[in-house]
């Protein structure tokens, strides 16, 4: 590390730490989400009268639906 960013960095030179990016600059920016929360049933006696559920980021109807 140079001298100078050494002395910027303990306060010594804020002239050299005046353009540092702000946090919105550094992380991209995150995409619109809106959660789901779905449920389904298993249709065999271990799991009779159980509902289960979770929550997803995905379109709910658009979910591949398995025929067993």
């Amino acid at each position: 590390m140079s001298t100078q960013v050494s002395f910027a960095l303990r306060g010594r030179n804020p002239n050299l730490l005046m353009n540092k990016p702000t946090i919105e600059e550094i992380l991209a920016p995150k995409p619109e989400v809106r959660r789901r929360v779905y449920a389904y049933s298993i249709d065999d006696e271990a799991h009779k009268g159980l509902l289960k559920v979770g929550q997803t980021s995905r379109d709910v109807n658009d979910t591949p639906q398995v025929d067993f």
